[in-house]
């Protein structure tokens, strides 16, 4: 190698020694940077030259600038995302439903049984309007309960569609970022370009969209990612989106379901349950699951209670010796009857019209049919529960699906927790590190400068011999 070569060789050593140098301090001032990847200047050896018959190294130069993750790492943590927000939003969306906490005033259970206290208390005088006055408010204490434990039940679902159709948006905006970034990087990587800062946005995207929808990724060779929902449903495919959209189900009480409208297509098909995770999958699984049952036993409940004790009523005598009139009304199907029972409106305007008696030869005093009544309290109904071990069930039944999705969000944040510290560990900027590097990259700057002034007193040397 002559002396021009090796002046050529170091300054070329020069540029790979700025350029580590200007990378280090790059990390450094993204340290805080929660979506930012530690990069790395890879050194390469400029392929060396015969001098005399010998091999001899031609310095060093810049083969590339890569992020620091760790494949096995990132391959775990969108189903990690998944799972954790999935359940945290499940837990939460249960724990906000108060209506079934049987410590709340006046819950169904404590309406159950005030209802059936004041038959109890008429049975000792079926004629007293005060006490007639008092069964017929518990009734209606009893209707009241039912509707506004159905309402709170279906505004937390209705909260729950609102907060969907919310993340829908951000899901399709999302989307779109993801396609566009792939269309960049590609034409990037393709001219031979590392573009280490599109793939960090890239990255905060898919995490997103892995915490919002439990969407999943696949890398192709030229470096664009695929975005898939359950099921294999691509909703991101090269440079191209697709959309979700929320239309109205009638086949679940009018709330919202979701469907994919595929990149370039026209028609959309609708998403199962399965096939979302994330938030709005812990929110649908909330709303359709714990929820949705809950409102369905207490429609049934209503319906059946209702059916049991107007059989009863129907069959007795008020004190106007009038038979046949029911007690509640509560529609002709167990749809909605949680929300629309009340008590009839002739009994409610007419306490005298509640049937006491058993026959009309019995008015006023015969309690018979009082008996009877008070005996729906033990009465079997679907499910073979009593109405009162019907609502105690429910609220169980509630109570463990809460504690189930709290003891499962707990978990899950605890794995994320972990993979999230390891990503960290692989992926952030250790300041230390890259103070240790730029000091290196420094002392190898010094040397390599030492390299050229020598090699330019040499050729100095030369040409006053010459």
């Amino acid at each position: 190698m002559n002396l021009l070569a090796l002046l050529s060789s170091s300054n070329t050593g020069l540029a790979a020694q700025q350029t580590v140098l200007a990378v280090d301090g790059n990390n450094i001032q993204n340290a805080s940077n929660p979506n930012y990847a530690q990069q790395q200047v890879n050194l390469a050896t400029v392929p060396a030259d015969y001098v005399d018959g010998v091999l001899v190294g031609s310095g060093a130069t810049v083969a590339s600038i890569t992020q620091t993750r760790d494949a096995f790492v990132e391959a775990q943590l969108p189903a990690s995302f998944s799972a954790a927000s999935s359940s945290a939003a499940e837990s939460q969306a249960l724990q906000s439903v108060t209506a079934l906490d049987p410590q709340t005033q006046g819950n169904l259970a404590s309406a159950f049984a005030n209802f059936y206290s004041s038959l109890q208390a008429l049975t000792q005088d079926a004629g007293n309007a005060q006490l007639r006055q008092t069964a017929v408010a518990s009734a209606q204490a009893l209707a009241t309960s039912f509707q506004s434990t159905s309402q709170a039940i279906d505004a937390a679902r209705t909260g729950l569609d609102e907060q969907v159709a919310g993340q829908v948006t951000q899901v399709n905006a999302l989307a779109a970022q993801v396609a566009q970034l792939n269309a960049q990087i590609t034409a990037a990587q393709a001219g031979g370009g590392m573009p280490n800062d599109l793939l960090d946005e890239r990255q905060a995207a898919l995490d997103q969209l892995a915490q919002l929808a439990g969407a999943t990724t696949v890398k192709d060779q030229s470096g664009s990612v695929s975005v898939l929902l359950g099921g294999g449903l691509a909703l991101v495919s090269g440079d191209a989106a697709g959309s979700l959209t929320t239309s109205v189900d009638p086949t679940n009480g009018g709330h919202l379901a979701v469907s994919l409208t595929l990149a370039g297509g026209t028609s959309s098909t609708k998403l199962s349950q399965s096939a979302l995770g994330g938030s709005m999958g812990g929110e649908l699984a909330a709303r359709d699951g714990a929820l949705g049952t809950a409102a369905s036993r207490l429609d049934q409940l209503a319906f059946d209670f209702a059916g049991s004790v107007n059989a009863v009523q129907s069959a007795g005598y008020g004190l106007d010796g009038v038979s046949g009139r029911p007690l509640f009304d509560v529609g002709a199907t167990a749809a909605g009857a949680a929300s629309a029972i009340t008590v009839d409106a002739a009994v409610a305007a007419n306490p005298s019209a509640l049937a006491a008696a058993s026959t009309a030869a019995g008015v006023p005093g015969d309690a018979t049919n009082l008996q009877a009544l008070l005996g729906t309290e033990q009465a079997g109904l679907t499910g073979g529960l009593t109405a009162t071990a019907t609502v105690a069930d429910i609220t169980t039944q509630f109570g463990a699906a809460s504690q189930q999705a709290q003891a499962a969000s707990t978990q899950d944040a605890a794995m994320l927790s972990q993979l999230k510290q390891m990503r960290a560990s692989a992926s952030g900027v250790s300041i230390d590190e890259q103070l240790i590097s730029m000091q290196g990259a420094q002392r190898a700057y010094e040397a390599v400068s030492k390299v050229i002034q020598t090699t330019s007193n040499m050729l100095d040397a030369l040409l006053n011999i010459t």
